[in-house]
């Protein structure tokens, strides 16, 4: 499977359901295994921390079991 940033934004959007879901993906390196998700969303602010990191963490469950993503930073605005 390749990890690209057009399938981590469409996986993002498939789960999260939120419509005002800003997205912005940077690739830690270049076959996506370290990403850095920085993210718009009203709803997602709204939600202690712990909630909103292990809700987008779970969207991303098999390809960090996997090891095909190693590390994921998040930072909500």
């Amino acid at each position: 499977m390749q990890i690209t940033s057009q399938y981590i934004q469409d996986k993002l959007t498939e789960n999260l359901k939120f419509t005002d879901l800003k997205i912005q993906v940077i690739a830690k390196d270049d076959a996506f295994s370290y990403i850095q998700l920085n993210l718009e969303c009203q709803e997602l602010k709204q939600m202690s921390m712990v909630k909103s990191h292990q809700m987008i963490l779970n969207v991303f469950k098999n390809e960090l079991e996997s090891n095909i993503i190693h590390a994921i930073t998040i930072n909500i605005k």
